[in-house]
């Protein structure tokens, strides 16, 4: 062996002599959390067909704008239309929480609730267009955003709706 490689040898046996009582610690944990069991997430299933206002104002924003959305989509999707309001659903959203903030024993799965949340989004469903056979366009209204290369389909006489932002 050269002398080289022995001066290599002999600094990365020190170099890690010196290191093994700062990492020993860490080592140890990394393996003893290895044969910990971590409990697994339980899901949590809710029957909204009982749950009321009252439940809904004493969560969190986060968790109440979670179940609006939810209760936004389950009675939109009643519906079978495959638009996505975003506009609808905020302001679905905020109806809701204010009206549970006002009402709190109304019912999150009633009539109500159905016109507050499905409300928004059955005014301003776009209209779907066919403009030539097996094509169906979705006529929206234009942003100052929009490029015409953006919404410009590959087949003449057919459009393709604006992207999401």
């Amino acid at each position: 062996m050269t002398q080289a490689r022995r001066a290599r040898a002999s600094m990365a046996t020190t170099f890690a002599c010196a290191l093994l009582p700062a990492l020993l610690p860490a080592l140890l944990a990394t393996l003893a959390s290895a044969f910990v069991s971590i409990p697994a997430a339980h899901a949590q299933v809710v029957d909204f067909s009982r749950v009321n206002c009252a439940q809904l104002n004493r969560l969190p924003a986060a968790q109440k704008r979670q179940i609006a959305l939810w209760l936004h989509g389950y009675y939109t999707g009643a519906t079978q239309r495959p638009f996505l309001d975003m506009a609808g659903a905020e302001e679905g959203i905020r109806a809701l929480v204010e009206t549970c903030g006002e009402e709190p024993e109304t019912a999150l799965l009633g009539e109500e609730a159905r016109a507050i949340l499905s409300g928004a989004a059955e005014a301003k469903t776009p209209r779907a267009v066919e403009r030539s056979p097996g094509h169906i366009v979705i006529e929206q209204s234009a942003s100052p955003d929009d490029s015409g290369a953006a919404t410009r389909a590959p087949n003449p006489g057919t459009e393709r709706p604006r992207p999401i932002d």
